[in-house]
């Protein structure tokens, strides 16, 4: 059942990437298609999979397997999952596992604009996720990995996803360690530059 849903959002991917919507189906729709699906199912996979101590090459796979919308939505999901849900986030919310899913992250935002305001979703919940208390993350690890976080925030702001990037940066303002602020406000201050718009 789920190969048949895999192929199904395929070959619907690959239709909604086509230019006319009502042409019939040609080779090259047909090659994007097959692409998208093989794509799918070795993403799910390693999905799957989800192992932490081959976190490297399964961000190095996955990015390959992301070119397609489709495919990098269910990416950022199963990110999503495995850094704020407390059952994944204390073994992987730590220096050697979310670097890499970082960069995974913003791999996506710049390749799918479409995609930004997801991946600004994501930076948020994990800026503001807590480890659970036996997580082996320590508060300076942690205060580290922050600051990561804020810097792809600040990435994707400079991308131009200016308005929902400084909303979720205000809301997280009030409760944030003061060494962030001030990390956060350097970083700012440092690509703030004239011309200024008006918004």
């Amino acid at each position: 059942m789920r190969d048949q849903l895999l192929r199904v959002l395929g070959r619907v991917a690959a239709d909604a990437e086509s230019v006319g919507y009502a042409a019939p189906a040609t080779d090259d729709s047909q090659t994007r298609a097959t692409k998208l699906i093989a794509d799918l199912q070795e993403a799910q996979g390693i999905c799957e999979r989800n192992e932490v101590s081959e976190v490297g090459a399964s961000v190095a796979a996955l990015q390959r397997c992301a070119d397609g919308a489709v495919v990098a939505c269910g990416v950022l999901l199963w990110c999503h999952v495995n850094l704020t849900q407390p059952q994944y986030s204390g073994a992987r919310f730590n220096a050697s596992y979310l670097p890499d899913v970082l960069r995974l992250i913003m791999w996506i935002a710049t390749k799918h604009t479409a995609l930004r305001g997801e991946a600004c979703r994501l930076l948020y919940a994990c800026l503001t996720h807590e480890p659970p208390s036996d997580s082996e993350t320590n508060a300076l690890t942690t205060i580290a990995l922050r600051r990561q976080l804020l810097d792809g925030m600040l990435l994707l702001l400079v991308q131009g996803s200016v308005f929902s990037v400084l909303s979720y940066l205000e809301t997280w303002l009030g409760g944030a360690d003061l060494s962030l602020v001030r990390h956060l406000l350097q970083q700012l201050v440092a690509l703030a530059a004239p011309p200024f718009s008006d918004a």
